[in-house]
């Protein structure tokens, strides 16, 4: 389970870390079953690499676990991120990453930042501290409602590789909102 930074935003929460193929299941039958999945989510902007099809950050909402993000291989380690279009407004009230099947101590980031657009720039909302990794695993996060029709998701404090570089990788990227009449 994660630890949340509560220095400089509101309350999140790590609530669980679920194998990959009961991840749907957990969901329907668990305490969260009033969630909605969003869709239609489009990411704008993205530290990420390009280079292959299958590492492109569109495919992080295409439920496939052999699809995925990943940021290009860094000699000095940096702040990565996506900006993610609902396409209308939410209150998304649970992020969920699927890691990679590979080594646990790499790719993935041991500090999550959501950030809302404001007038003014980006306000952070919710400062993350994740579990360690441990691979084909569900890390499913609950975070402070703000409705808004964009997210901007950081990613701080990713492993050094045994190669000598930094970089980021993930499959899927799934954020709920509370199903029509669902209020907590």
């Amino acid at each position: 389970m994660g630890q949340v930074d509560h220095s400089s935003a509101t309350s999140a929460s790590a609530v669980s870390s679920l194998r990959a193929p009961d991840s749907d299941l957990a969901l329907q039958t668990g305490p969260n079953a009033a969630l909605r999945l969003l869709r239609n989510c489009v990411v704008t902007n993205s530290s990420g690499c390009h280079r292959y099809g299958y590492w492109n950050e569109q495919a992080l909402f295409d439920g496939s676990p052999r699809t995925g993000w990943c940021t290009p291989s860094r000699k000095v380690r940096r702040v990565e991120f996506l900006e993610i279009d609902f396409g209308r407004t939410a209150a998304v009230c649970t992020m969920r990453l699927l890691s990679r099947t590979i080594n646990p101590k790499a790719g993935f980031p041991g500090l999550v930042r959501i950030l809302v657009p404001r007038d003014t720039g980006w306000e952070e909302t919710a400062a993350i501290r994740t579990a360690p990794n441990d691979t084909d695993v569900w890390h499913q996060y609950e975070v402070p409602r703000a409705p808004t029709t964009r997210w901007r998701i950081e990613f701080d404090e990713i492993a050094l590789r045994p190669e000598g570089k930094y970089f980021l990788q993930f499959m899927c990227l799934e954020l709920y909102e509370a199903a029509q009449g669902v209020s907590s």
